[in-house]
Parts: C-alpha cells; structure tokens; sequence
C-alpha cells in the first residue's frame, strides 16, 4: 500500500516531468494517443488538477 507521502511524492515527480517534457518541445502539449484524445484530456478525466494546470498553460 502506498502512503498519502508517497502518493504526494510520486505525483510531484510526474508533474516535474511532465513539465521538463513540455519545456524540450510544447507541441507533445497537442499530440493525440491512437483513439485522438490528448494529454490535456487525459487529465480533466482523472481529475488531475495539477498536471491540467501545466499542460494548459500552453
């Protein structure tokens, strides 16, 4: 079982990567998965508010 730190933990580094991805090249912002939907979707589906925010910012 993982803890609410580990949890916290573990979602600030996605967020950090994401970030850093985002920063080498803004168009992964608008690149789609095989059925169309993008990351930005992906996000507001699972309720991810953080990552939402940096992907929106492009």
């Amino acid at each position: 079982m993982i803890d609410f730190y580990s949890e916290s933990l573990i979602n600030k580094l996605f967020r950090s990567k994401v970030q850093q991805l985002i920063n080498k090249d803004s168009t992964l912002v608008n690149s789609k998965y095989k059925d169309g939907t993008t990351a930005l979707f992906v996000a507001l589906k699972y309720k991810n508010l953080p990552t939402y925010l940096i992907l929106s910012r492009f």
